[in-house]
């Protein structure tokens, strides 16, 4: 199979410790999409959450996959995340690398 790029919104939620956990992930159809997915998840969640958008690009047959391009990150979300982002709410270019 080719390679393909899955386009995802993805949120974060406080645990009962405190602690962020994933959300269910989405998946979009255009980064665009998952930027604007990810805002909207974030606003449901809260000032206690957040949700990033990322892109992903593989080959599903082989199970190979690039690291995830950070789209865009929105309210709280792991400190992975935002070191990703170079410590910033960044929105990164439309365009992924090939």
């Amino acid at each position: 199979m080719p390679t393909v790029t899955y386009h995802v919104a993805m949120p974060y939620l406080r645990s009962a410790r405190g602690r962020l956990k994933e959300g269910e992930p989405q998946q979009a159809a255009s980064p665009s999409h998952a930027r604007r997915m990810a805002e909207a998840m974030a606003k449901r969640v809260g000032p206690t959450g957040g949700a990033v958008a990322f892109s992903r690009r593989g080959d599903p047959d082989m199970g190979e996959w690039t690291d995830a391009v950070i789209l865009a990150t929105y309210g709280e979300v792991p400190l992975a995340i935002e070191d990703a982002t170079s410590g910033g709410r960044r929105e990164w270019p439309e365009a992924i690398p090939a």
